[in-house]
């Protein structure tokens, strides 16, 4: 116990200088890892694929069509197409120690899966933790998301889509969507079903592809964003524009026009297709 009386040995010093330095390094070589730069604009907290550390994954044996309802109080969603029937649901986090608090409540029964995300702990770290799954094609999916964005892509099936406060970006679908945010912005680009997109304060733009077909409704509505829709020339539908606040620019031949409103039917008409923003400006013009 040489080192604690009054008087220091010089051994000591150099003992607890050399210990200050491993220290230090192992700290500088703990924080060399960056989370990677979001992929789109639209899902501003996504981690990108990458480096994983998987915490958690599960297979699902299906003999028909999916039906899953996935439930987290934070992560971001990374939906895909599956490779087999099989749905596959992971806890990944492109940091070790994020994302342990997490804890799967699940039940299944024949080819409906319930999934409840539930967290164990008071301090969680939570920026890098990403909830990957795997859809067959043709599933249903419900998922739901205190606070992370959502991302889908070459997804072929019936989405209900919400977060509550980050982004959703839908490419390359087919199907039924629905999506919602709190505050995020919406991307959603595909062959539409069923189109139904709301955001509390973000921009929207949507990009419909030629054979999309309005079997009811369409909605696409934000608080105060801006709004960019894009539709095939054959698209059959009453479109209605309104903006309560911004301007209103589109190339489609509209009969009734005023300043912050446009309508009338498109190809001979059908179920109506309304647009809407409380404070931005709105754009729809007509693709290939």
């Amino acid at each position: 116990m040489q080192c604690f009386r009054r008087s220091v040995p010089t051994w000591c010093l150099l003992s607890f200088t050399a210990l200050s330095v491993w220290l230090s390094t192992a700290c500088l070589n703990i924080n060399v890892t960056r989370a990677a730069p979001p992929r789109c604009s639209g899902c501003a907290n996504y981690q990108p694929a990458g480096k994983r550390h998987q915490i958690w994954s599960k297979t699902y044996s299906l003999s028909g069509p999916a039906t899953l309802d996935l439930i987290t109080p934070y992560g971001n969603i990374d939906l895909h197409s599956s490779p087999d029937k099989n749905l596959t649901v992971s806890i990944e986090s492109s940091r070790s120690f994020d994302g342990l608090g997490l804890q799967p409540v699940e039940h299944q029964n024949g080819n409906e899966v319930d999934l409840t995300l539930i967290n164990t702990v008071i301090r969680k770290r939570t920026a890098g933790v990403v909830i990957d799954v795997e859809l067959p094609a043709g599933a249903s999916a419900k998922v739901q998301v205190g606070g992370g964005g959502i991302t889908a892509t070459g997804v072929a099936g019936k989405l209900n889509l919400g977060t509550g406060g980050g982004g959703i970006a839908v490419e390359h679908f087919n199907g039924s969507l629905r999506a919602e945010t709190g505050g995020g912005d919406i991307l959603a680009d595909g062959l539409f079903q069923d189109l139904q997109l709301q955001t509390g304060g973000g921009g929207i733009t949507a990009r419909i592809r030629p054979g999309s077909r309005l079997a009811t409704s369409w909605q696409v509505r934000t608080g105060s964003g801006g709004i960019h829709v894009t539709v095939p020339p054959k698209l059959g539908t009453y479109m209605n524009i309104n903006s309560a606040g911004g301007s209103i620019a589109t190339s489609l031949p509209l009969a009734d026009a005023s300043r912050h409103h446009r309508a009338g039917e498109l190809n001979a008409g059908g179920p109506a297709f309304d647009i809407s923003t409380g404070g931005g400006a709105i754009t729809v013009d007509q693709g290939n």
